[in-house]
Formats: structure tokens, sequence, C-alpha cells
């Protein structure tokens, strides 16, 4: 039987392997533009994913600095936190399983000094 990943090389795997995700994605040609249906809200469900959360973000933070290149930038975001979810949804976790940090609070009455 195998033995089970720990934490730390579960997140090296996930660090590999969306690094590898990411790079698989088509870049879009900025040469060609892209084709848009003439109502958008009639047909969300046929949408790339990621123009979904563009669109979103331009309604939610409209901002004048917010040009193409900013959106350009979103978009790689976007797109690898899309590829990390996946590859993370893929590692069956179960409620006993704990983060990999010990937490303990600070407390005054605890200072020596």
């Amino acid at each position: 039987m195998a033995e089970p990943l720990t934490r730390r090389e579960f997140a090296s795997l996930v660090a590999v392997g969306s690094v590898f995700s990411g790079a698989a994605l088509p870049a879009a040609d900025p040469a060609k533009p892209e084709k848009k249906p003439a109502d958008e809200a009639k047909q969300p469900s046929t949408a790339n994913p990621i123009d979904l959360i563009i669109d979103l973000v331009k309604q939610q933070y409209p901002h004048e600095r917010l040009d193409e290149a900013a959106i350009e930038e979103v978009r790689i975001d976007v797109r690898t936190h899309l590829s990390r979810s996946k590859v993370l949804s893929t590692y069956p976790l179960k409620n006993a399983n704990e983060p990999g940090f010990v937490f303990s609070a600070w407390r005054a009455d605890q200072v020596r000094g």
C-alpha cells in the first residue's frame, strides 16, 4: 500500500501542476478579435468561465485605470487560480484533515520581561 502524501508533498505537487496546467492553456491571439454574442446576457452558459469572471470584475469595480493591459493581468491571474482550484479539487480531503500549521495565541499575561 502506498504511503499517504504529506501536506508539504501535496503543496509541491499542486505548485508544479498549476505551472504546467496554466502553460497548457491556449493564449489569446491579440491580432484576432474575440467573437462575442450580440447579447451576452442571453447565453451565459456557453461563455468561457474566465470571460464571465472578467465581466463581473468590470461590472463590480469600474475604474479608469482598468484598461486592457490591466484586464489582461487580471485574466492571467484568474486563469492561474482556476487551474489551481481544479488541481486542488481532485485531492480527497476528510473532516479529520487539519491545517498544516500550529497556531498559538499571543497572551499579554505570559510576556516576560
